[in-house]
Parts: structure tokens; sequence; C-alpha cells
């Protein structure tokens, strides 16, 4: 976390970011996460990443699971391809 003050949600609770917080989640669901800004100020934030191709994702919110392959190849079709927001 650079600076602002998003939000971090996990399977565990919620919880507001200050500058310099790092937050680190194991695969698999208990590594389920998801950071929004409900501030009007921006946030600005890094992430490093470990992600293989090919990647699984689960989405327990909205009973999905996400594959995203070819990412790492050129001409590949971003995983967004086709997606359907939720009703």
């Amino acid at each position: 976390m650079v600076d602002g003050a998003p939000t971090l949600r996990t399977p565990d609770d919620e919880r507001v970011l200050r500058a310099w917080d790092l937050a680190v989640f194991p695969r698999g669901e208990t590594g389920t996460h998801q950071l929004r800004n409900d501030t009007d100020e921006p946030a600005h934030v890094v992430f490093f990443s470990t992600v293989s191709d090919p990647e699984v994702a689960v989405y327990p919110d909205e009973d999905k699971i996400g594959v995203n392959a070819g990412w790492s190849r050129d001409g590949a079709v971003p995983h967004v391809h086709g997606y359907v927001e939720p009703r």
C-alpha cells in the first residue's frame, strides 16, 4: 500500500489499509480477497503476484470459478473476454 485508504476484504474481516501496509494471500479460497476504495480520495497500491498460467480463481460471492489461461502468451485473448455481469 503506497497511499490512500482502501478497504481490504478477506474471508475473516474488512480493514482499512494505510501507507506501508502489506497483505499476503495464500492460494485457494482462504486467500480470497477484494480491495476497494470507499473514499473520495485516490488510493495507490502496488501488486506483486506469483500467478501461474493457467490460473484458477474462486469468486465465492458470485458462486463462480474463473480460469485464466493464455495471458502470458503473445496474441492471447484477455481473461475478461465474454465476461457477463452477475444479475
